[in-house]
């Protein structure tokens, strides 16, 4: 069962990106199994409006909104969260695609 808003599905089909909700609305971004009995893994917490995954699932573009309320995206370990770097976009740019 999937949970949340699904953002992106490994091409393997193996799992998913998700951004879950909690009663107070705050967000979470969760790498959630495609299959039963496997556990979700938290992978980043904030407010996010995008997540898509590059060639080969071994990194995830994230758009969030900073601290400033700014949109921001970053280039994430989709197995971890770590994040890897910041990715520069045009001041106006609020969501993206990946091809």
């Amino acid at each position: 069962k999937l949970e949340g808003d699904l953002m992106a599905i490994a091409r393997d089909g193996r799992w998913a990106l998700s951004v879950r909700y909690d009663r107070e609305g705050n967000q979470s971004l969760v790498r959630l199994p495609m299959h039963e009995g496997g556990e979700a893994t938290v992978l980043a917490e904030g407010t996010f409006t995008d997540a898509n995954l590059v060639e080969g699932d071994r990194e995830a573009i994230v758009g969030h909104y900073g601290r400033d309320g700014s949109p921001t995206f970053a280039s994430i370990d989709p197995a971890t969260g770590t994040e890897l770097g910041l990715v520069k976009v045009q001041p106006a740019t609020s969501s993206f695609g990946v091809i």
